[in-house]
Protein backbone atom coordinates (compact mmCIF):
# COMPACT_ATOMS: atom_id res chain seq x y z
CA UNK A 1 0.00 0.00 0.00
CA UNK A 2 1.37 3.55 -1.25
CA UNK A 3 0.03 7.21 -0.75
CA UNK A 4 -3.72 5.48 0.92
CA UNK A 5 -3.83 3.23 -2.27
CA UNK A 6 -3.82 -0.39 -2.83
CA UNK A 7 -0.34 -1.84 -4.31
CA UNK A 8 -0.53 -5.60 -4.29
CA UNK A 9 -3.11 -8.26 -3.06
CA UNK A 10 -1.23 -11.33 -1.80
CA UNK A 11 -2.82 -14.51 -0.84
CA UNK A 12 -1.84 -16.94 1.35
CA UNK A 13 1.30 -17.25 3.42
CA UNK A 14 4.12 -14.84 2.81
CA UNK A 15 7.49 -16.32 4.04
CA UNK A 16 9.37 -16.01 0.77
CA UNK A 17 10.28 -12.34 0.84
CA UNK A 18 8.11 -10.44 -0.86
CA UNK A 19 6.33 -8.81 2.44
CA UNK A 20 7.35 -4.89 2.50
CA UNK A 21 10.35 -4.14 5.26
CA UNK A 22 7.91 -0.99 6.46
CA UNK A 23 5.02 -3.27 7.93
CA UNK A 24 3.21 -0.03 8.42
CA UNK A 25 2.29 -0.33 4.53
CA UNK A 26 0.75 -3.99 5.04
CA UNK A 27 -2.72 -4.87 6.27
CA UNK A 28 -3.18 -8.56 6.92
CA UNK A 29 -6.28 -10.43 7.21
CA UNK A 30 -6.06 -13.85 8.87
CA UNK A 31 -9.97 -14.45 8.96
CA UNK A 32 -12.90 -13.20 7.91
CA UNK A 33 -13.87 -11.67 4.72
CA UNK A 34 -12.51 -8.84 3.50
CA UNK A 35 -14.84 -6.12 1.46
CA UNK A 36 -14.14 -2.75 -0.29
CA UNK A 37 -15.86 -0.17 1.93
CA UNK A 38 -19.45 0.75 1.33
CA UNK A 39 -20.40 4.08 -0.76
CA UNK A 40 -23.95 6.11 0.25
CA UNK A 41 -24.97 7.97 -2.63
CA UNK A 42 -27.12 10.43 -0.77
CA UNK A 43 -26.93 11.81 2.78
CA UNK A 44 -27.40 14.83 4.21
CA UNK A 45 -24.24 15.02 6.97
CA UNK A 46 -25.37 18.47 8.62
CA UNK A 47 -29.23 17.45 8.98
CA UNK A 48 -29.89 16.02 12.64
CA UNK A 49 -32.20 12.76 11.54
CA UNK A 50 -34.83 13.98 14.06
CA UNK A 51 -37.87 14.10 11.78
CA UNK A 52 -36.83 17.94 11.62
CA UNK A 53 -38.22 19.33 8.05
CA UNK A 54 -37.13 23.40 8.05
CA UNK A 55 -33.73 23.37 8.63
CA UNK A 56 -32.59 26.57 8.85
CA UNK A 57 -29.10 27.92 8.16
CA UNK A 58 -26.53 27.69 10.35
CA UNK A 59 -24.63 30.84 11.86
CA UNK A 60 -21.63 32.42 10.72
CA UNK A 61 -18.99 30.77 12.48
CA UNK A 62 -20.06 27.84 11.87
CA UNK A 63 -17.27 26.45 14.41
CA UNK A 64 -19.52 24.04 16.48
CA UNK A 65 -21.55 22.59 13.09
CA UNK A 66 -18.53 21.79 11.20
CA UNK A 67 -17.40 20.02 14.61
CA UNK A 68 -20.46 18.09 13.83
CA UNK A 69 -20.48 17.11 10.14
CA UNK A 70 -16.82 15.95 10.87
CA UNK A 71 -18.24 13.46 13.58
CA UNK A 72 -20.83 12.21 11.35
CA UNK A 73 -18.57 11.65 8.71
CA UNK A 74 -16.53 9.18 11.63
CA UNK A 75 -19.74 7.44 12.39
CA UNK A 76 -20.64 6.74 9.06
CA UNK A 77 -16.97 5.01 8.49
CA UNK A 78 -17.31 3.01 11.51
CA UNK A 79 -20.59 1.21 10.22
CA UNK A 80 -18.46 0.81 6.97
CA UNK A 81 -19.23 3.84 4.67
CA UNK A 82 -16.08 4.66 3.13
CA UNK A 83 -17.40 7.28 0.67
CA UNK A 84 -20.22 9.55 1.12
CA UNK A 85 -21.80 11.97 -1.39
CA UNK A 86 -23.95 14.93 0.18
CA UNK A 87 -26.54 15.71 -1.64
CA UNK A 88 -27.23 19.29 -0.20
CA UNK A 89 -27.06 21.48 3.09
CA UNK A 90 -25.39 25.18 3.68
CA UNK A 91 -23.20 25.65 1.10
CA UNK A 92 -20.70 27.67 3.74
CA UNK A 93 -20.79 24.70 6.02
CA UNK A 94 -20.48 21.82 3.60
CA UNK A 95 -17.37 23.35 1.99
CA UNK A 96 -15.77 24.36 5.28
CA UNK A 97 -16.36 20.41 5.90
CA UNK A 98 -15.17 19.26 2.65
CA UNK A 99 -11.94 21.25 3.17
CA UNK A 100 -10.65 20.25 5.90
CA UNK A 101 -10.93 16.34 5.27
CA UNK A 102 -9.38 14.14 7.65
CA UNK A 103 -8.00 10.50 7.84
CA UNK A 104 -10.43 8.62 10.32
CA UNK A 105 -13.54 9.30 8.76
CA UNK A 106 -15.86 8.45 5.12
CA UNK A 107 -14.08 10.39 2.08
CA UNK A 108 -16.91 13.46 1.03
CA UNK A 109 -18.61 14.28 -2.37
CA UNK A 110 -20.45 17.42 -2.23
CA UNK A 111 -22.63 19.54 -4.17
CA UNK A 112 -22.94 22.44 -1.35
CA UNK A 113 -26.62 23.30 -1.91
CA UNK A 114 -29.35 21.85 -4.06
CA UNK A 115 -30.54 24.47 -7.16
CA UNK A 116 -34.25 25.11 -6.38
CA UNK A 117 -36.71 28.05 -7.25
CA UNK A 118 -37.69 30.72 -4.77
CA UNK A 119 -39.51 28.95 -2.26
CA UNK A 120 -38.92 25.48 -3.51
CA UNK A 121 -37.98 22.29 -1.59
CA UNK A 122 -34.47 23.40 0.22
CA UNK A 123 -34.49 26.79 -0.71
CA UNK A 124 -33.16 27.62 3.40
CA UNK A 125 -29.74 26.10 2.27
CA UNK A 126 -29.14 28.80 0.26
CA UNK A 127 -29.45 28.30 -3.56
CA UNK A 128 -32.47 29.37 -4.38
CA UNK A 129 -31.90 30.47 -8.45
CA UNK A 130 -34.82 33.08 -10.45
CA UNK A 131 -32.96 32.46 -14.08
CA UNK A 132 -30.22 31.10 -16.36
CA UNK A 133 -28.25 33.37 -15.38
CA UNK A 134 -28.48 32.91 -11.83
CA UNK A 135 -28.61 29.17 -12.17
CA UNK A 136 -25.14 30.09 -14.26
CA UNK A 137 -23.40 31.72 -11.70
CA UNK A 138 -24.26 29.78 -9.03
CA UNK A 139 -23.18 26.72 -10.32
CA UNK A 140 -19.71 28.44 -11.17
CA UNK A 141 -19.76 29.56 -7.86
CA UNK A 142 -20.04 26.53 -6.29
CA UNK A 143 -17.11 24.38 -8.86
CA UNK A 144 -14.90 27.12 -7.72
CA UNK A 145 -15.49 26.27 -3.84
CA UNK A 146 -14.98 22.54 -4.91
CA UNK A 147 -18.57 21.12 -5.69
CA UNK A 148 -17.99 17.46 -7.06
CA UNK A 149 -21.80 17.38 -8.71
CA UNK A 150 -24.57 19.58 -9.14
CA UNK A 151 -27.84 18.62 -7.69
CA UNK A 152 -31.11 19.77 -8.77
CA UNK A 153 -34.35 20.01 -6.95
CA UNK A 154 -36.61 18.96 -10.32
CA UNK A 155 -40.02 18.56 -8.19
CA UNK A 156 -41.29 19.66 -5.13
CA UNK A 157 -40.74 17.77 -1.69
CA UNK A 158 -40.80 17.99 2.11
CA UNK A 159 -40.57 21.69 2.32
CA UNK A 160 -43.75 23.54 3.32
CA UNK A 161 -45.25 25.05 0.45
CA UNK A 162 -43.99 22.56 -2.20
CA UNK A 163 -45.91 19.20 -3.13
CA UNK A 164 -43.62 16.56 -4.49
CA UNK A 165 -45.78 16.14 -7.52
CA UNK A 166 -45.27 19.31 -8.78
CA UNK A 167 -42.29 20.16 -10.92
CA UNK A 168 -40.10 22.59 -9.90
CA UNK A 169 -38.02 24.17 -12.92
CA UNK A 170 -39.41 24.68 -16.64
CA UNK A 171 -37.66 22.38 -18.74
CA UNK A 172 -35.50 25.07 -20.57
CA UNK A 173 -34.23 26.03 -16.68
CA UNK A 174 -33.91 22.47 -15.95
CA UNK A 175 -31.25 22.33 -18.76
CA UNK A 176 -29.81 25.45 -18.40
CA UNK A 177 -29.00 23.38 -14.59
CA UNK A 178 -27.67 20.43 -16.81
CA UNK A 179 -25.35 22.18 -19.13
CA UNK A 180 -24.21 24.54 -16.85
CA UNK A 181 -22.71 21.49 -14.73
CA UNK A 182 -21.58 20.01 -17.82
CA UNK A 183 -19.36 23.13 -18.92
CA UNK A 184 -17.58 22.76 -15.15
CA UNK A 185 -16.69 19.18 -15.63
CA UNK A 186 -19.45 18.36 -12.94
CA UNK A 187 -22.17 15.64 -12.93
CA UNK A 188 -25.54 16.37 -11.88
CA UNK A 189 -28.35 14.50 -10.52
CA UNK A 190 -31.99 15.65 -9.62
CA UNK A 191 -34.66 15.18 -6.81
CA UNK A 192 -37.69 13.72 -8.58
CA UNK A 193 -40.79 12.65 -6.92
CA UNK A 194 -43.31 12.22 -9.92
CA UNK A 195 -43.41 10.67 -13.10
CA UNK A 196 -43.49 14.45 -14.66
CA UNK A 197 -40.39 15.75 -13.21
CA UNK A 198 -38.80 12.37 -14.07
CA UNK A 199 -39.31 13.09 -17.63
CA UNK A 200 -38.28 16.55 -17.62
CA UNK A 201 -35.40 15.51 -15.77
CA UNK A 202 -33.80 12.56 -18.25
CA UNK A 203 -35.30 15.16 -21.30
CA UNK A 204 -32.46 18.26 -19.61
CA UNK A 205 -29.71 15.28 -20.12
CA UNK A 206 -29.10 14.13 -16.16
CA UNK A 207 -27.06 10.90 -16.02
CA UNK A 208 -29.14 10.56 -12.37
CA UNK A 209 -32.33 10.94 -10.48
CA UNK A 210 -32.51 11.08 -6.77
CA UNK A 211 -35.57 9.40 -5.52
CA UNK A 212 -37.56 8.44 -8.54
CA UNK A 213 -40.96 8.28 -6.38
CA UNK A 214 -44.12 8.70 -8.69
CA UNK A 215 -45.95 10.83 -6.22
CA UNK A 216 -49.45 12.55 -7.30
CA UNK A 217 -51.94 15.21 -5.87
CA UNK A 218 -54.21 12.19 -5.16
CA UNK A 219 -51.63 10.30 -3.24
CA UNK A 220 -53.54 7.23 -4.23
CA UNK A 221 -50.44 4.52 -5.44
CA UNK A 222 -51.53 5.14 -9.50
CA UNK A 223 -48.50 7.13 -10.17
CA UNK A 224 -46.48 4.85 -11.47
CA UNK A 225 -45.80 5.43 -15.57
CA UNK A 226 -43.70 2.54 -17.46
CA UNK A 227 -43.14 4.93 -20.06
CA UNK A 228 -41.14 7.00 -17.66
CA UNK A 229 -39.44 3.42 -16.47
CA UNK A 230 -38.75 2.75 -20.02
CA UNK A 231 -36.91 6.29 -20.69
CA UNK A 232 -35.13 5.81 -17.66
CA UNK A 233 -33.47 2.66 -18.68
CA UNK A 234 -33.15 3.49 -22.06
CA UNK A 235 -31.23 6.42 -21.70
CA UNK A 236 -28.87 5.18 -18.40
CA UNK A 237 -30.24 7.25 -16.08
CA UNK A 238 -28.87 6.32 -12.95
CA UNK A 239 -31.70 5.73 -9.85
CA UNK A 240 -30.50 6.86 -6.09
CA UNK A 241 -33.40 4.99 -4.25
CA UNK A 242 -33.45 6.05 -0.88
CA UNK A 243 -35.79 3.66 0.77
CA UNK A 244 -34.45 4.69 4.12
CA UNK A 245 -36.65 7.15 4.41
CA UNK A 246 -40.20 5.36 5.18
CA UNK A 247 -38.25 2.99 6.55
CA UNK A 248 -37.02 4.51 9.27
CA UNK A 249 -40.12 6.71 9.57
CA UNK A 250 -42.30 3.72 10.34
CA UNK A 251 -39.63 2.48 12.77
CA UNK A 252 -40.98 5.53 15.23
CA UNK A 253 -43.58 5.24 17.27
CA UNK A 254 -46.68 7.16 15.83
CA UNK A 255 -46.80 10.10 18.64
CA UNK A 256 -42.89 10.88 17.24
CA UNK A 257 -43.55 10.58 13.42
CA UNK A 258 -46.47 12.52 14.14
CA UNK A 259 -47.69 13.40 10.46
CA UNK A 260 -44.33 11.85 8.77
CA UNK A 261 -45.91 8.59 9.81
CA UNK A 262 -49.09 8.92 8.52
CA UNK A 263 -48.28 10.24 5.22
CA UNK A 264 -45.63 7.08 5.20
CA UNK A 265 -48.13 4.77 6.10
CA UNK A 266 -49.88 5.56 2.94
CA UNK A 267 -46.68 6.05 0.90
CA UNK A 268 -43.92 3.05 1.68
CA UNK A 269 -45.34 -0.37 0.19
CA UNK A 270 -46.45 1.83 -3.02
CA UNK A 271 -42.80 2.86 -3.00
CA UNK A 272 -41.51 -0.33 -2.75
CA UNK A 273 -43.83 -1.51 -5.21
CA UNK A 274 -43.05 1.10 -7.72
CA UNK A 275 -39.04 0.07 -6.96
CA UNK A 276 -39.56 -3.12 -8.33
CA UNK A 277 -41.15 -1.90 -11.14
CA UNK A 278 -38.12 0.12 -11.49
CA UNK A 279 -35.97 -2.47 -10.88
CA UNK A 280 -37.69 -4.90 -13.63
CA UNK A 281 -37.97 -2.70 -16.29
CA UNK A 282 -34.00 -2.68 -16.34
CA UNK A 283 -33.25 0.66 -14.67
CA UNK A 284 -29.97 1.16 -12.53
CA UNK A 285 -31.09 1.45 -9.37
CA UNK A 286 -28.61 2.23 -6.53
CA UNK A 287 -28.29 2.57 -2.59
CA UNK A 288 -28.37 5.96 -0.60
CA UNK A 289 -30.39 6.48 2.32
CA UNK A 290 -31.39 10.22 2.85
CA UNK A 291 -29.12 10.19 6.09
CA UNK A 292 -30.41 12.92 7.91
CA UNK A 293 -33.33 14.12 6.27
CA UNK A 294 -36.61 12.51 8.62
CA UNK A 295 -35.60 10.03 10.91
CA UNK A 296 -32.73 8.31 8.95
CA UNK A 297 -29.56 7.70 11.01
CA UNK A 298 -26.12 7.75 9.28
CA UNK A 299 -25.82 4.26 9.27
CA UNK A 300 -28.14 3.42 7.32
CA UNK A 301 -26.63 2.09 4.57
CA UNK A 302 -26.77 -1.94 5.35
CA UNK A 303 -30.62 -1.36 5.81
CA UNK A 304 -31.08 -0.22 2.30
CA UNK A 305 -29.36 -2.56 1.05
CA UNK A 306 -31.66 -4.92 2.27
CA UNK A 307 -34.51 -2.56 1.45
CA UNK A 308 -33.50 -3.45 -2.29
CA UNK A 309 -33.27 -6.71 -2.22
CA UNK A 310 -36.78 -6.77 -0.93
CA UNK A 311 -37.51 -5.28 -4.09
CA UNK A 312 -36.33 -8.06 -6.21
CA UNK A 313 -33.14 -7.39 -6.24
CA UNK A 314 -30.36 -10.21 -5.86
CA UNK A 315 -28.03 -10.39 -3.33
CA UNK A 316 -24.66 -10.17 -5.76
CA UNK A 317 -26.86 -6.97 -6.96
CA UNK A 318 -27.96 -4.88 -3.93
CA UNK A 319 -24.56 -5.07 -2.83
CA UNK A 320 -23.39 -3.90 -5.96
CA UNK A 321 -26.07 -0.97 -5.37
CA UNK A 322 -23.60 -0.18 -2.53
CA UNK A 323 -20.01 -0.58 -4.22
CA UNK A 324 -19.03 -1.34 -7.52
CA UNK A 325 -22.07 0.77 -8.90
CA UNK A 326 -22.03 3.79 -7.17
CA UNK A 327 -18.23 4.25 -8.34
CA UNK A 328 -19.07 3.77 -11.64
CA UNK A 329 -21.82 6.63 -11.38
CA UNK A 330 -19.63 8.74 -10.01
CA UNK A 331 -16.88 8.07 -12.80
CA UNK A 332 -14.84 6.39 -9.69
CA UNK A 333 -14.57 3.31 -11.15
CA UNK A 334 -10.57 3.54 -10.56
CA UNK A 335 -10.93 4.67 -7.19
CA UNK A 336 -13.37 3.45 -5.06
CA UNK A 337 -16.32 0.68 -4.70
CA UNK A 338 -13.64 -2.48 -4.85
CA UNK A 339 -10.62 -3.80 -4.03
CA UNK A 340 -7.78 -4.12 -6.42
CA UNK A 341 -4.50 -2.49 -7.19
CA UNK A 342 -4.65 1.32 -7.44
CA UNK A 343 -7.83 1.36 -5.51
CA UNK A 344 -8.28 3.07 -2.42
CA UNK A 345 -7.32 1.08 0.56
CA UNK A 346 -11.11 1.39 1.74
CA UNK A 347 -11.59 -2.00 3.14
CA UNK A 348 -14.17 -3.63 5.85
CA UNK A 349 -13.99 -6.77 7.23
CA UNK A 350 -16.97 -9.27 7.25
CA UNK A 351 -17.52 -12.54 9.40
CA UNK A 352 -19.16 -13.82 6.09
CA UNK A 353 -19.34 -13.13 2.69
CA UNK A 354 -22.24 -10.22 1.72
CA UNK A 355 -23.19 -11.99 -0.90
CA UNK A 356 -24.32 -15.31 1.07
CA UNK A 357 -25.86 -13.04 4.13
CA UNK A 358 -26.40 -9.12 3.62
CA UNK A 359 -27.19 -8.39 7.39
CA UNK A 360 -23.39 -9.19 7.89
CA UNK A 361 -22.90 -5.53 6.34
CA UNK A 362 -24.51 -4.20 10.10
CA UNK A 363 -21.46 -5.66 11.55
CA UNK A 364 -18.49 -4.90 10.47
CA UNK A 365 -15.11 -6.20 12.27
CA UNK A 366 -12.17 -4.20 10.43
CA UNK A 367 -12.55 -0.92 8.72
CA UNK A 368 -9.80 1.25 6.60
CA UNK A 369 -10.08 4.07 5.12
CA UNK A 370 -6.98 4.99 2.53
CA UNK A 371 -5.08 2.32 4.38
CA UNK A 372 -6.05 4.25 7.85
CA UNK A 373 -8.08 1.98 10.44
CA UNK A 374 -10.88 3.35 11.53
CA UNK A 375 -11.38 2.66 15.76
CA UNK A 376 -14.91 1.28 15.54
Amino acid sequence: MRNGRITEIMYGRFDDGRTPHDERDVIRVDRGVLCPGLIDLHAHITLPADGSVEVPRVSPTLDGETRSGHEVLRAMARAGITTVRDCGGDADLIFRISARPRTDEARLITCGAPLTPIGGHGADFGAAVRDAPEIRATVARFAERGARFIKIMGSGGGSNGTHPSDPSFSAPLLREAVCAANHHGLLSTVHCLSAESMRLAAGAGTSMIEHAKFRTRAEDGTGFDPAVAELLAERGVDVTATMSVGAHVLAQPPEVSGEAGITWRRRHEQDMRDMSRLIEAGVSVLAGTDAGWRFTPFDALAGEVALLAECGMSRARAYAAATTEPARALGRAGDIGRLAEGTYADMVLYDDDPLNDLRVLHHPRLVFAGGMRIEL
